[in-house]
């Protein structure tokens, strides 16, 4: 019996438009569908006038593929890299948030409670280029948080 992982096709799509503008970058199984998807929800997908594909042996591959493509390229219509995530736990409650904003940049933030005079909402922010180091930044500002609270 045959091993669903080995009748899989890994492809990823690129949408452009007729100037060779690159409109979205995309991952799947079944670009065919993927494809009828966009046309049917997407309202950029008027736009699109050329779909090229490439075919990849593993998920991983194709995974990094199109993180590659997407951080390279920087599509139109590929707002962050949301599937760079799939399958990773998320952040315990408390332990602050990233994301990447669409030049690049990643972002940590941690909430420190309400402002102790207005009792706004207040936050303190990291910033890197890199993921990795994001989250190292956002582990010393947290350490240094729980450091105050102690004395």
């Amino acid at each position: 019996m045959d091993n669903d992982e080995t009748k899989r096709t890994y492809t990823l799509y690129r949408i452009s438009d007729v100037a060779g503008n690159l409109l979205y970058v995309g991952a799947t199984t079944n670009w065919p569908r993927r494809i009828y998807d966009h046309e049917r929800k997407k309202p950029w997908y008027r736009k699109a006038m050329l779909i090229k594909l490439a075919h990849f042996d593993t998920f991983e591959e194709l995974e990094i593929a199109e993180g590659n493509a997407i951080s390279r390229d920087r599509p139109q219509f590929n707002y962050t890299l949301r599937k760079a995530n799939r399958g990773k736990p998320r952040r315990p409650s408390g332990s602050g948030s990233l994301c990447q904003t669409p030049d690049g940049m990643w972002v940590g933030t941690v909430e420190l409670g309400p402002h102790p005079i207005n009792g706004k909402r207040h936050q303190k922010r990291v910033y890197s280029m890199n993921r990795d180091e994001c989250e190292r930044k956002l582990e010393a500002v947290k350490a240094q948080l729980a450091q105050r609270k102690t004395k």
